[in-house]
């Protein structure tokens, strides 16, 4: 079965399925509850990566594919908030469906987390010149 949904309408089911930006393509699962996302297209050309609109040709090879078992097939968010599996589900079908650019996000967000905490727990001899200092000002008390 082959149809087109209003996202203004459905958006919120929509969501559920990891779609967000319309328009889009995926292949539902109904009874398993269980989806198959479009992949992103992967261009070094902008105007195509942003393209949102399928192609027939591009719609028949991914149906081939989901056909194949060559696309994973995710699980559907629950609709309802989920509490925090939802909300990580959520956050998985938001990354599935923005590679590479998500991995790049999440690269430079564990960078910068490792580089934080490698600041915080270096030694960089700060601690010794507190304590020349500490005593520096005992001497001078001493006088």
């Amino acid at each position: 079965m082959y149809g087109y949904i209003d996202g203004g309408r459905w958006g919120k089911f929509l969501e559920q399925f990891g779609v967000f930006d319309l328009p889009a393509t995926f292949v539902l699962e109904m009874e398993a509850k269980k989806y198959f996302p479009f992949p992103k297209i992967v261009s070094d050309d902008e105007s195509e990566q942003n393209r949102r609109v399928r192609t027939v040709a591009e719609q028949e090879e991914f149906l081939g594919k989901v056909k194949a078992g060559e696309i994973d097939r995710l699980d559907q968010i629950n609709g309802n908030g989920g509490g925090l599996v939802g909300a990580i589900k959520s956050v998985w079908a938001g990354v599935l469906n923005n590679l590479p650019y998500s991995l790049v996000i999440i690269v430079v967000v564990v960078g910068f987390l490792g580089w934080s905490l490698w600041l915080l727990f270096e030694d960089d001899g700060y601690a010794d010149l507190v304590d020349e200092v500490a005593e520096g000002e005992e001497s001078k008390k001493d006088k």
